[in-house]
């Protein structure tokens, strides 16, 4: 049975992580700027200050915007605006692929005792992206777990972001536990599950041989995001459930469309 399409997206997350992290982390410090600056929590000439060192960072000017923050931290800054500089801080160094660095910067923020829950959330969602990255997947599972404990109402996000993390120290039932919680809130707040959501779930599934299981999975994803490769997929588990008449079925009208463009899926 053919697992590549199954796992492309599990495969490739090492290397696409940095730049969804660093959206992530850009999308975080960005949405807490504007919520603080409306309050006390932040005074309007370092909001400002603050958005300069972003813009210097998108534009990649690095140097540049860790010496605007050196510069900041030595001056005279709330605690709250410390931990906010320390936070660009990270994100300056998560650009540079300094990932000791940012994890440095980003646990100097939790040691503030003034950033607000959601600030704490964050930086503990990021820490443990950040460790996914350099692949200390149990400092990772640490963040997240610290996470689950501080948060009211877990988001789906968190739940997925564990099964990810156990599904790489290959502790497949922990994780599947944790992704189907995470597929429960998502189906309670009225959403569809995402789509590397499903494929994890798909690639649990295939470590317990439970094709039948995946036949479910991949149904979903054909109705959610269709994709020939997951024809291609259904059509291998049929193969292995000796189920040919379904198997053809499948295959027929992807050969005459001329999908079929190597000798292994023609044979």
């Amino acid at each position: 049975m053919c697992t590549t399409d199954l796992f492309s997206v599990l495969k490739s997350s090492s290397r696409r992580y940095p730049l969804l992290v660093a959206l992530l982390l850009l999308a975080s410090f960005s949405l807490q700027a504007r919520e603080v600056s409306r309050s006390t929590g932040l005074r309007q000439s370092v909001y400002e200050e603050m958005q300069e060192v972003q813009q210097l960072a998108e534009n990649d000017e690095l140097d540049k915007a860790h010496a605007r923050l050196k510069k900041m931290q030595g001056g005279k800054l709330s605690d709250y605006e410390l931990a906010q500089s320390w936070f660009l801080t990270g994100y300056v160094y998560y650009r540079q692929e300094n990932y000791k660095g940012a994890l440095n910067a980003y646990e100097k923020v939790l040691a503030s005792d003034n950033i607000p829950p959601g600030t704490r959330q964050n930086v503990l969602s990021t820490l443990s992206q950040i460790s996914m990255v350099t692949e200390d997947y149990q400092r990772a599972l640490n963040y997240v777990d610290q996470l689950l404990a501080i948060s009211e109402e877990p988001s789906p996000d968190h739940y997925i972001l564990k099964a990810q993390v156990l599904f790489q120290l290959e502790r497949l039932d922990k994780s599947m536990v944790a992704l189907e919680k995470g597929l429960q809130l998502q189906q309670e707040r009225g959403q569809a599950p995402r789509e590397n959501w499903l494929l994890l779930k798909n690639a649990i599934l295939y470590s317990r041989s439970d094709y039948r299981g995946m036949l479910r999975v991949l149904q979903q994803l054909i109705a959610l995001y269709p994709n020939e490769r997951y024809l291609f997929n259904m059509a291998s588990i049929y193969g292995e459930l000796d189920q040919s008449v379904k198997q053809l079925a499948l295959m027929e009208p992807l050969y005459e469309r001329g999908s079929l463009n190597n000798s292994s899926q023609l044979v």
